[in-house]
Formats: structure tokens, sequence, C-alpha cells
């Protein structure tokens, strides 16, 4: 078996130290933009560039992450930082956006990029799409259970990378809007507010109160105890979770888990208290890796997540968070030569690089007390402030010999300071400053065309009459079931977990037979797999797309139309350039969620697809919860729809309006259509212009 990495988080300069030197094999870090925890204190071009010489000179790798989605204005200021990264000597960049890493391929062609989980990759097609964009890591979905990541891990070419510890988000990661509507603060940007961890009432289709709580907010994740299963499933990195975190927690997990890995073991009942008094959000646990649900922590709140007790078995971690301490160290071999009338030399070894000092002055013959070899290897030995331990020493010296102690010592130090650099200069580079290239579009812009996505068969049928609705997406399965067929573009909703992977290899197949050509989708895996069978793909709005780039990456890789983003502003997607059309949703819910934590669990409701329920926040908005039981998915809706019938001309002509439609009886969707046709004002009691005119942060 291969030996596994264990990542370890951190927010600032103090949980780097504490993760080296309690036994991290990598860090994952940020810089002070474009990363996925944008309210960590983060890195600046200086405190990088020492962080990963202090990492490098250690043998641990650094990688940054740039995972958040791009808009056309920032993907410079993104590439810059991405230089100083890679100027830095990073050992690899995480990326979520396509575009952006489209970007950092070209400009940057030899650093090793790997896909963040906020794209949402649940099975192995989506990994090797990854792999085909150039990715040489993904980290997959926290969702996925034992069997799932084996699977991956087994089919993929790429290295898999899982978590192991640390927060759980209720949604899938890249999947979640909650943060972004309710505040505008963008969880896909790096600056989620976490309202999912407020509390929410669970009321049934008689408006009863079912549950109460903190309902969307789950316990955390530790799989110390599922060790043997966690090396056994292949997966190339352990990722703990915890930028936002600190030392004390850091420190822990790394230690615990490296003894685990390295002792070949799981963590113990004693370890399972320090973990949990480091940080724990209402107890641990490993229900969807076990193939169950994940426990909620519906009593408590995200305060206070410090358990605070038995203080003294983090006490012993603390000397570890300063740059001083000198825990870890790297064997290194020392060969000293010392020969009458002649300079001595002290060559010292680490890791294939070498350095080699030569004395200022011969060595003599000794007129008294001789040097010997017992005094000369005691002196060799004292690396003193650097992170070196000698494991091999050979002293090849006469045995009638002199020279000043201090000049040995000065040629240890030499070779200490020398060898520091030669283990840290290979990884910096020095690539000049960089532009994103600029894109130019040849076709002209098309006309303004109307689509609409439906939950329901009543829905699309009544929907079918109406000329000015060019498509309809409606979910897959109900096409073969109701002989579904010309403006009838089957929906793949994103997160197709790999345990279903084969079903819906299936579904594209079948609908390959029924002569269906076309298809509307966000999952990676899917969009590989239609490619591959020659259907024409429509990216949906969960792909993310928010940036010209991505819309040109997603062309070049066959895709015809796409969504864009419901986090753009109208002066975003007037930015946008694009040689295919595009959409953008002008009316409906947002989807807030999408999560494998379904809220009807526990109550009977399973396997019956209830869309009748809903979660009620503390202001009195009413949450609508769509359940897709033969996925063992729930959507969560936005308590109001978005409605732009009345300012369609401010948003660019050449752009596609999509209607989707999702708790809207077939009656209401007509009348919407009939509003939109007659840019009619607003006839919601209540509705939102979503992020046409704010945007998000």
């Amino acid at each position: 078996m291969n030996e596994i990495e264990l990542l370890a988080p951190a927010g600032e300069i103090t949980c780097v130290y504490a993760a080296v030197q309690n036994g991290a094999d990598s860090v994952y870090l940020g810089l002070k933009d474009f990363g996925a925890r944008g309210y960590a204190e983060n890195f600046d071009e200086r405190s990088l560039h020492e962080v990963v010489d202090y990492c490098h000179m250690r043998g641990v790798k650094v990688y940054i992450t740039l995972n958040t989605i791009i808009s056309d204005s920032e993907m410079n200021a993104a590439l810059e930082n991405a230089r100083n990264a890679v100027n830095a000597g990073v050992d690899a960049i995480i990326i979520q956006d396509i575009g952006l890493l489209g970007q950092v391929r070209k400009c940057f062609p030899d650093m090793p990029l790997h896909i963040s989980t906020q794209a949402t990759v649940t099975n192995f097609q989506g990994m090797a799409l990854a792999a085909e964009l150039g990715a040489v890591r993904g980290v997959v979905a926290r969702e996925l259970s034992y069997d799932e990541i084996k699977s991956i891990c087994a089919k993929s070419k790429s290295e898999t990378e899982i978590f192991v510890h640390g927060a759980q988000c209720y949604a899938y990661s890249g999947q979640c809007l909650m943060s972004s509507i309710y505040g505008g603060r963008s969880g896909n940007r790096g600056k989620c507010a976490g309202p999912c961890r407020l509390p929410y009432i669970l009321l049934n289709a008689d408006e009863e109160i079912v549950d109460r709580g903190y309902l969307l907010s789950p316990v955390d994740m530790c799989l110390g105890t599922e060790m043997d299963k966690v090396k056994d499933s292949g997966a190339a990195c352990l990722k703990i979770e915890g930028r936002m975190k600190g030392a004390d927690y850091v420190a822990a997990t790394c230690n615990i888990y490296k003894k685990a890995l390295d002792e070949d073991r799981p963590v113990t009942e004693s370890e399972l208290n320090v973990l949990q008094n480091a940080f724990s959000r209402g107890g641990f646990t490993a229900g969807l890796f076990e193939g169950k649900t994940n426990r909620i922590n519906k009593s408590k709140s995200n305060d206070n997540a410090y358990m605070g007790q038995n203080e003294q078995m983090l006490e012993t971690l603390r000397p570890t968070f300063h740059k001083e301490s000198n825990i870890r160290k790297r064997s290194v071999s020392l060969d000293f030569t010392a020969k009458a009338g002649k300079a001595a030399s002290l060559v010292l070894s680490c890791g294939g690089e070498t350095f080699e000092s030569i004395s200022g002055e011969c060595v003599q013959k000794a007129q008294s007390a001789p040097l010997t070899k017992e005094h000369i290897h005691k002196q060799l030995i004292k690396m003193g402030e650097y992170p070196f331990y000698v494991d091999k020493i050979n002293i090849d010296a006469d045995d009638d010999i002199f020279m000043p102690v201090s000049a040995i010592n000065s040629m240890r130090r030499e070779v200490a300071e020398g060898l520091s650099k030669k283990l840290t200069e290979p990884y910096h580079r020095n690539y000049a400053a960089v532009r994103a290239e600029k894109i130019t579009v040849s076709k002209k812009q098309g006309i303004r065309f109307f689509t609409a996505k439906t939950e329901t068969v009543e829905q699309a049928l009544a929907l079918a009459g109406k000329d000015e609705i060019k498509e309809i997406y409606i979910p897959q399965k109900l096409i073969e079931k109701n002989n579904l067929k010309e403006k009838f573009v089957p929906f793949f909703h994103a997160a197709i977990r790999e345990k279903r992977i084969e079903y819906y290899t299936n579904r594209l197949k079948t609908l390959k037979n029924l002569k269906i050509n076309k298809i509307a989708a966000s999952d990676w895996g899917i969009i590989r797999m239609a490619k591959a069978e020659g259907f024409e793909i429509i990216g949906s709005s969960d792909l993310n797309v928010f940036n010209s780039y991505a819309v040109r990456e997603w062309q070049n890789y066959g895709i015809s139309r796409i969504i864009l983003s419901p986090e753009m502003s109208l002066r975003q997607i007037e930015c946008i350039k694009s040689e295919i059309p595009l959409e953008v949703m002008a009316y409906g819910r947002v989807q807030l969620m999408k999560t494998a934590n379904c809220p009807l669990f526990g109550f009977g409701q399973c396997g019956k697809n209830r869309n009748d329920w809903v979660l009620k926040d503390r202001k009195g908005e009413k949450i609508g919860i769509i359940c897709d039981c033969e996925d063992c998915m729930a959507y969560l809706l936005n308590s109001k729809p978005i409605y732009m019938a009345d300012r369609l001309s401010e948003i660019p002509p050449a752009i596609g309006i999509n209607l989707a439609f999702t708790t809207e009886s077939p009656q209401e969707c007509l009348e919407i259509v009939d509003k939109y046709m007659h840019e009619a004002e607003p006839v919601p009691a209540e509705y939102t212009r979503g992020h046409f005119y704010k945007g998000v942060l």
C-alpha cells in the first residue's frame, strides 16, 4: 500500500507550525483573496514565501486554495495571486472555477492542479473529467460512503483526496446558495455567513410542528475510529477541515491522526476525548462514510463549540505552535574528511541534495593533544536551530591532527545553511507578471429566447403548447415514463453519487435509443458520459459558471449552451463573452441547498417524494423542500421567487430567459409565462430580484 498523505488546514501562521510539528505531510492555506475561507486570517505574499520555505525545509508540502468562483473583472487579480503562489514554490493549487483552472494551466504549465470539493465531484466519471481538464487530484464530496470512495479510487487514474475530520456542511459543497440569497455573502466566493447554523422549525403538510432546533447543523465528522476502512479505500490523501480554527485544533488532529496512520490502528477513546476537547460541534459522526445519514446537532448552535474540558490534554501540544519549535526534523548524513596538510571537508546530505564546506586553513599535525574522532563527532552532530538530525556520520581523519573547534563549528553551520537553501530553492520559480487571455467573439449575438424548467409532468405538459417556450427541461426520469419528446429536454441534477452511476449510464443509453439527443446537466460525470455518447449538452446553473473563461472551457469540452450562475449581477452578465447561447434564471425560487441530509428523514417520509413540507426560519420565512427519494436527495427552495418580467429589457437581449417552476400549479405556470411575454408588473405578493442588481460578495 502506498503511503497515505495527511493534509492539515492552516488559516494563519501558528497553525502552520502546529501542523508541521505534529506530523502533517502537507498543509493547505489561502491568500487574502479568492479562497473558500475568506474570513480566515490567511497569508500575504511575504508570509507565504516564509511559510513555503519553512515547510519544504521539513519535507512538508504546501497547497494554495484559489477555490472560489471568479468574475471576468477579477481574473487578472486571481492570476496574480496564482503567480505569487507559484513563484513562492507551492506544490499545488486547489481550484473550483473551471475558467480559472484553464488560465492557470496555460500560464503556469508546470504547476500541479487539484479540483476542489466545491466542484461537487461525486463519481469516478467526474474525477476522469477533472483529469482531462488537467487536474492531478480531485477532492471528492464529503457525502460519499466508504464503498463509493473505494470504487472511485479503484477506477481513477488521478489521486483522490477525502475529508476525514472536521465540520460538515448540510449541503453538498458548491451546491449551497443559502448565505448568498439570505445575506449576499456567497459561499462559492468564500464569504459564507453560516445561516445553516441558525434554528429552524420543520412543518408538515398540515403546518404542524414536526421538529425544531438547529435542523441544518450536522455534528462534526470524525473517521478516526474507521481508520482501517479509510486506509483500505485507496485514498491518496486524508484531509482535515478547519482553516477557521485555531492551533489547538490543528495540533491535536494532526498529532492523533498521524499516530493512528503510522501505528496502523484506529483512534483510541482517550484520543477521541482530546479531539472533542480541541473542537467539537455536538460530538462526532461517521454517518455518511458508513452509508448512513448524518447526525444533526439539533439542540446546540454554532456557539461555544470548544468543549473546554481537560485543558491539560492540549497543554502539552502548545509548545509546537511556534517557529522555534524543532520537533520535526529531517534525517541527514555527514561525511567529514581531515588529513594533515590539506583542507578539511564536510559534506551534508539530505533528500538527494548535498552541500560541501572546505576549511579555510589546512589541517595541522598535532603538537600536543590531538583532535579525536569522538570530539569531532560531538561537534558535528549539534544541528542547533536547523531542522536536521544526523542519522549517519562518517569521519575520515588522521589520528594525529589538530584544527580549531571553532573551524569545525563554522563548517557545520555553513553546510547546514547551504543545504537548507538547496532544499528550498528548487521550488522557487520566477514567472513574470501574467494577464488573462483576451477572449474575442466571432459569432454575432443571437436573439432572445425562452426556456422553462419544470419539476412535474403536469407543469411540462401545460407549457408544451406555448410556442414562445423554446425548450422545457424536465427531470430525466419523467421522459420515458410519459413518452415526452420534441421540445422536452431531460435534466440531470448535480451530485450524482458513485453508487448511482451505473443506473445513469443505462439512462443515457435508453434516451439515446429513444432518439433523444440533447440533455441538460451539471454533474461532471454525466457531462463526460453524455459527451462520449454523442449528446448535445446544456450546462445547468449548478455548474456555477461565473465568467467568460468558464464558458469557453465548457464550450471547448463540448457544451453547446449554458445557464449562468444565479449569483451573477446584470453588470457581470453584460461582461460575458460567449460564442454559445447563454441563459439566466429570470423567474423561480432559487435552490438554496442540494443535500443528502433530508430534513424529513426519521419522520416516516422516506420514499414518498414529498414537496409539501417546509422549514420555517427565525423570521417566519418558509423554505420549501422537494424530496427526490430515488436519489436520496433533498432540495431547499427560497421562500420568494425571482421576478423579472417587468425588467426584461435590462437583461442583455442575446441572453435566454429561463423560467424555473418548482411548486407552482400548471395554471400558475401558464399565467407566469404570459406575464413574461407581456413584460407585466410583478404579480406575486412577495418576490425578489435575486442578485441581478446587488450581486454578491
